[in-house]
Order: C-alpha cells, then sequence, then structure tokens
C-alpha cells in the first residue's frame, strides 16, 4: 500500500506562527499506517488528534475527553464502529458532540441513515480529502492557543 501525503497541510493558520491546538479530534482506526498519516495531516493542520486502534481505547479516550470530531473506521479488531458511537451517545445525550466522520470501504445510505451520519468518505481515499472535509466541519479558530 503505497499513501503519498503533502509536506504541509493548511487550514487557514499562515505566517510563522507556531501550530494551534485547541479543536479537538480522535480518530478511531485499526490500520496503524492509515492512522498515523491521517494524524499527522490533522496535527499539522492545528487540531489535538488522538488515536485508538479499537473500540475499547477509543471509548477510554471519550472518557479522558469528549472530542469535538470523531473520525470512525466502522470494521475494528473488537467490534464494529457503530458500537462506539451509540456508547458515545448514550452517555453524553445533552451533547452536541462529537461529529462524526465515517471511513468505510463500503456503507449502505441506509446504515448512514439509520445511525445519523452526514459525513462520510469511502477507502481508499486521498488524505488531502479527508483533512479537507475535517476543515470544513471543524475549522480552526483565531483563538486557538499556541502550543
Amino acid at each position: 500500500m503505497m499513501v503519498g501525503v503533502p509536506l504541509i497541510l493548511s487550514a487557514s493558520i499562515s505566517g510563522g506562527s507556531p501550530p494551534m491546538q485547541c479543536r479537538s479530534v480522535l480518530v478511531v482506526e485499526d490500520d496503524l499506517v492509515l492512522a498515523g498519516i491521517v494524524e499527522d495531516g490533522l496535527i499539522q493542520m492545528g487540531y489535538e488528534t488522538r488515536v485508538a486502534n479499537n473500540l475499547s481505547t477509543g471509548l477510554d479516550l471519550v472518557e479522558e475527553r469528549l472530542p469535538e470530531l470523531l473520525i470512525l473506521d466502522l470494521s475494528l479488531p473488537d467490534g464494529r464502529g457503530w458500537t462506539l458511537l451509540h456508547d458515545i451517545r448514550a452517555r453524553y445525550p445533552e451533547s452536541d458532540h462529537p461529529q462524526v466522520l465515517v471511513m468505510s470501504a463500503e456503507i449502505s445510505r441506509s446504515d448512514l441513515k439509520a445511525n445519523r451520519i452526514g459525513h462520510y468518505i469511502a477507502k481508499p481515499f486521498a488524505v488531502t480529502s479527508l483533512c479537507e472535509m475535517v476543515a470544513e466541519l471543524l475549522p480552526i479558530s483565531i483563538d486557538c492557543q499556541p502550543v
């Protein structure tokens, strides 16, 4: 598998300022290479990015801090990504977070609708496409604090 990643990705951050991190993203993906590439791209854009490679770790990270955006693979070693999504929604019923972006090779429109998913990217995908979607869903604020 070969994946190309641009050296610099931007989401409205300009100048020589240090990277900003304040918008939180949780990536739940069992493919370690893909998870690392996505994580690197999002960090370069200025997102606080955490990665889980299974449902159990994903839930632990959610309990530490509810992310603003959940990038979720549906096929994980310890179950389906829907399980994590349903757990989060049950634990935080009043929260508007997280927004959800699903990554999957195959998914039906009925599954997306039944699980109230508005954002989906089909695997394989260009990492730049995913980063553009994230920038639209979760714009970086000027008020973010430098790390």
